[in-house]
């Protein structure tokens, strides 16, 4: 997914990344029910917002799954509209979507086994969840990705570090 970061700020001429992301600052693809407004790309949420997740996290683990297979729906339509469009497109760049779209699903191959687990409801997602991708939100979409992958992450971290306490 590395590759795609500086494909992409190359790609639209910008100095770095975060550059690119300016104009969408205020806008996400994730609705903040799955992703917490107060996370924010290459930051974590406090200890204390960590903490207060736990007591009710098979509540919270049914959304957070099916903001992960919302994330893999829009990498698929991304990959998708990359290869159905009649712009040119850097093979490497394609290549490299498909490739993030398939280590995401693996995360959500994980992320199932923990809901079976946990006893814990799989809730569907509709096509017709799933945004459509205007051509200028690939970035806006891989930062979210990037983003739910870091906040999925804490929380696991956190799930692990206290049953093994």
């Amino acid at each position: 997914m590395l590759f795609y970061l500086f494909q992409a700020y190359v790609l639209h001429s910008y100095s770095k990344f975060e550059e690119l992301l300016g104009p969408w600052e205020s806008s996400e693809y994730l609705p903040k029910e799955w992703l917490p407004k107060e996370k924010v790309l290459y930051h974590q949420l406090p200890d204390e917002y960590i903490n207060q997740l736990m007591p009710k996290l098979d509540e919270l683990l049914p959304g957070m799954y099916k903001g992960l297979k919302m994330i893999v729906g829009g990498l698929n339509k991304f990959s998708e509209e990359l290869s159905n469009t009649n712009i040119s497109t850097d093979e490497s760049l394609k290549s490299n979507i498909t490739q993030s779209m398939h280590d995401v699903r693996a995360v959500l191959c994980y992320f199932n086994d923990i809901m079976h687990v946990r006893n814990l409801k799989i809730e569907k997602l509709l096509e017709s969840e799933i945004p459509d991708l205007q051509s200028n939100m690939g970035a806006l979409l891989y930062r979210d990705t990037l983003n739910y992958l870091e906040y999925l992450t804490q929380v696991f971290q956190k799930v692990y570090d206290t049953e093994s306490a």
